[in-house]
Order: structure tokens, then sequence, then C-alpha cells
């Protein structure tokens, strides 16, 4: 039906009962996903649970960056987190980063989240470090000063009086 190698049929029995969940539907469940992953040779399922291992702490990481507590997140959810992942190849760090770019917006969504990182593989970026000096004010070349003109840096004439010295105290003290 599957097309499973032994030793992986061997494997959906122990990841089922390690589970405790030997039970057929769970067993057909778990099938038809590695199934859908591509999974055939014993090789092939070690690469699709590392991959999903990886994925689900990912998944978590995000769920818990954004505050989703009580709920995991929906199917539709997880096909962005699983495009972010698998297609533009990026790690959690960049994940955070478009995470961390949503707190400007009042209950952000994975929707909007998405479009910040779909930009940034637009623009070819595969780090955080591209990101931030891409995305960084840009420092403005310094203007050459302006001199004052002449008739504003004279002094005018309550200001054009000879400064009291105070340098000889005693000679208010004198005894």
């Amino acid at each position: 039906m599957y097309g499973f190698a032994e030793e992986v049929m061997i494997a959906l029995f122990q990841y089922c009962q390690e589970r405790k969940a030997l039970n057929r539907k769970y067993l057909f469940a778990v099938a038809e996903t590695w199934h859908n992953g591509g999974v055939h040779t014993f090789e092939e399922l070690e690469a699709f649970l590392d991959n999903y291992e990886k994925f689900n702490k990912i998944k978590q990481r995000i769920c818990k960056a954004l505050g989703i507590v009580g709920r995991s997140l929906s199917k539709y959810e997880e096909e962005f987190v699983k495009k972010w992942i698998e297609e533009y190849n990026y790690d959690f760090d960049i994940i955070e980063e478009g995470l961390k770019r949503s707190t400007s917006t009042t209950n952000p969504t994975i929707k909007y989240i998405d479009a910040i990182i779909s930009s940034w593989y637009k623009k070819g970026y595969k780090t955080v470090d591209e990101i931030i000096e891409a995305e960084s004010p840009k420092t403005i070349e310094a203007k050459p000063i302006r001199k004052i003109p002449s008739a504003i840096a004279k002094k005018k004439s309550y200001q054009n009086y000879t400064q009291r010295d105070y340098d000889d105290y005693n000679e208010f003290y004198d005894e």
C-alpha cells in the first residue's frame, strides 16, 4: 500500500509504541504522513524524521515568541512556516527577526510575518546580518558647515562691553 521497506515498517510500529498510541487509526495516520513525506527506505525515514523534528522545534519557538498558548498553529499557518524552512531554507534566526519586525503591528498574523520574510527572500537575503545591514538607516554624509554671515557674527551693541574681572577678591576683604 505505502511501499515501505521492512525496516520502515518495524520503525513505524516502534514509533507508535513509544508514543503509547499503538492503534490502527494512529498507525495509518503516521504511515500516511511518512508516505506523503517520500519515505520508502530507512535512510529516507531518518532524513524525514530529522526534518520533522527541526520543523516542530521551530514551530514551538514561533508559538512561544508570538505568545500562542493553548493551541498549536493551524494547518495554513504551518504551511507558511514550512515554506520559510524548506523553500527559503531559513533557520530560526531569520524567522525570529521577522517576528521582531512584526511588533509594530497590533495582533500580527503569520500572513503579515510571511510578507516580511518573503520580501527578504525575494531580495536574496540569506543571513540576519544581511537583513540588518540592508534595512538599517543609511548614514547620511556630513554636509559642510555653512559659514555664519559676518553681519550675524558681529556682536550686537548690548553685547559689546568689557566683562568685569574678579581675579582679585582680596581687595574686598582688606583687614
